[in-house]
């Protein structure tokens, strides 16, 4: 494949999951003693405009794995059970280094409004959505290229060509994570938001 390749995301793993599979769902559940306690949910947004990786010919991007893997849900605040909230969505940019290590997080600076969730309120969301993030893992996005095989015959070039990793890229992914007060139960659901 030649020419630009949006990568920004995780739009190559989107298109191959959802070519393969359909829509992913993890269920991450995790009952709660108390039947008031609040559910987690998260979902990957669709890909701004962070950026996007140029291929060369011939090469391909492979997605992380990271729908393969069992990530664990932010806790619902015990300091805001008692408030009683409508569901409050917190969005993040997550920014994934070389390494497939997580690098940064940003917040949307826009948190919708939410009756009696203040600024104190958002924060606390936003705490506990940063505690869990580090555990999380997401692996590399690699490039895979062709590259000349030995020289087996000693005439100056290649009897063969393979196709391995020629390098590793940074990139990004938007997720919401929805807080809520419901059964106890916290569900994951992956899939590109409208």
């Amino acid at each position: 494949m030649t020419g630009p390749l949006q990568t920004r995301g995780l739009q190559l793993a989107l298109a191959c999951s959802l070519a393969t599979t359909g829509c992913t769902s993890i269920d991450l559940t995790r009952p709660e003693a108390d039947a008031h306690a609040g559910r987690v949910a998260v979902q990957l947004d669709a890909p701004g405009a962070e950026g996007s990786h140029r291929l060369g010919p011939g090469q391909s991007a492979v997605p992380p794995d990271f729908y393969d893997r069992a990530q664990p849900l932010p806790h619902y605040p015990a300091a805001l059970l008692d408030a009683r909230l409508e569901p409050v969505t917190v969005a993040t940019l997550l920014s994934i280094d070389e390494q497939g290590n997580l690098a940064n997080v940003r917040f949307a600076e826009d948190v919708p409004p939410v009756a009696d969730c203040t600024r104190a309120c958002v924060e606390g969301l936003r705490a506990a959505v940063l505690e869990v993030l580090p555990t999380w893992q997401f692996g590399p996005l690699e490039i895979i290229g062709f590259v000349d095989g030995p020289d087996e015959d000693g005439d100056g070039t290649a009897n063969s060509v393979r196709r391995e990793v020629v390098a590793r890229r940074p990139y990004s992914l938007r997720l919401r994570f929805t807080f809520e007060q419901a059964d106890g139960l916290g569900v994951v659901r992956s899939a590109v938001a409208d």
